[in-house]
């Protein structure tokens, strides 16, 4: 079987029309909300089932829309103030959309997320190996995790740190 090279690419400061257009597999809309000239940053790394990514907005953006069908993404924000479906989140918290669910969020300037990808079908092949389905199950009713330890801020940045090393080692950033 041929070698499945990963598709990854690193852009810094690109324009709202930009961002849109590179993430459109989402199915979002984003409206700027502040004045002044938008920018952003995007990082994806995806081999396979996989997917780590990172973005960030200098400007604060409202975004509507849907996650990508077929995929589970686990949203690791920072502090910045972000309301997802009318609920202020907590900071640094987990947002998981499970494949397909609504996105109603509005974040003010220099919000940041980390993101891990799964394919569905690749974790409900991890839980039946592992035997737990039921974990697996619990999570289609779990939409935020919220908690005070210092681990998911720990988490966040290793997820950061192995995105960064992932696509400083490519020869060649593929898109």
């Amino acid at each position: 079987m041929p070698e499945t090279k990963p598709i990854a690419f690193s852009f810094s400061e690109i324009t709202l029309f930009d961002f849109v257009k590179i993430i459109e597999s989402w199915n979002m809309h984003f409206l700027q909300i502040e004045p002044g000239f938008f920018l952003a940053d995007i990082k994806q790394y995806i081999i396979h089932d996989l997917q780590l990514g990172y973005a960030k907005f200098n400007k604060k953006v409202k975004q509507e829309g849907f996650s990508p069908e077929g995929i589970w993404t686990f949203a690791f924000v920072n502090e910045i103030k972000l309301y997802w479906r009318n609920y202020k989140v907590p900071p640094n918290s987990v947002i998981i959309y499970s494949p397909g669910s609504e996105i109603n969020a509005v974040s003010d300037a220099n919000f940041e997320v980390m993101t891990f990808s799964i394919s569905d079908d690749y974790l409900l092949k991890i839980a039946k190996q592992e035997k737990k389905e039921e974990l697996y199950n619990s999570l289609k009713t779990i939409d935020l995790l919220n908690s005070k330890d210092p681990k998911w801020t720990i988490l966040r940045d290793l997820i950061f740190s192995e995105l960064n090393k992932l696509l400083q080692n490519l020869s060649l950033i593929h898109i």
